[in-house]
């Protein structure tokens, strides 16, 4: 299943930022289990991460979580 699924369900619901750290985590899963990696690919793949841990501040400062070790 696709980002594109995930996300309406809880867009407007959450923060923008929780949508934002949640499409950027659900696209690292999805690069990630590629069978073949290049080096377009392993930089989609940092990209992801970079958002994710850019935009994850939301859970812990919402409250939502006050700790997690997500990649």
């Amino acid at each position: 299943m696709s980002v594109q699924v995930y996300l309406p369900a809880i867009e407007g619901y959450v923060p923008d930022k929780a949508v934002q750290a949640m499409h950027a985590f659900i696209e690292f899963c999805y690069i990630a289990q590629c069978d073949i990696h290049d080096t377009c690919s392993l930089t989609a793949l940092d990209n992801a991460l970079q958002r994710f841990h850019h935009h994850r501040e939301i859970f812990c400062t919402s409250g939502i979580r006050t700790d997690f070790n997500l990649p």
